[in-house]
């Protein structure tokens, strides 16, 4: 929701402006759910953060099946100098 945050705070400075950058995405959210479940589930989470839903619980919603589990998520953390860092597994 970064981007709808940053539209309307740009919104009361500035009106709007067509850039020339290009930004590149994927498409396999929409290949693998199909177009009208995922057109929906961009309107409902657009909806939900306009009536207030927090960030993080609509990021559940969003790509849960890749959030991973914080005990597996530290183990892939750099090695900070003079620290062990925990061995995957």
């Amino acid at each position: 929701m970064e981007d709808i945050a940053l539209s309307r705070s740009l919104k009361r400075v500035s009106l709007h402006l067509c850039l020339a950058d290009k930004a590149v995405t994927s498409g396999r959210r929409w290949e693998r759910h199909g177009v009208l479940r995922t057109a929906f589930l961009m309107a409902w989470l657009r909806l939900a953060f306009f009536f207030g839903a927090a960030p993080a619980s609509l990021a559940r919603f969003y790509d849960g099946e890749r959030r991973l589990k914080p005990a597996v998520a530290s183990s892939y953390l750099p090695a900070r100098p003079g620290r062990a860092r925990p061995r995957p597994g």
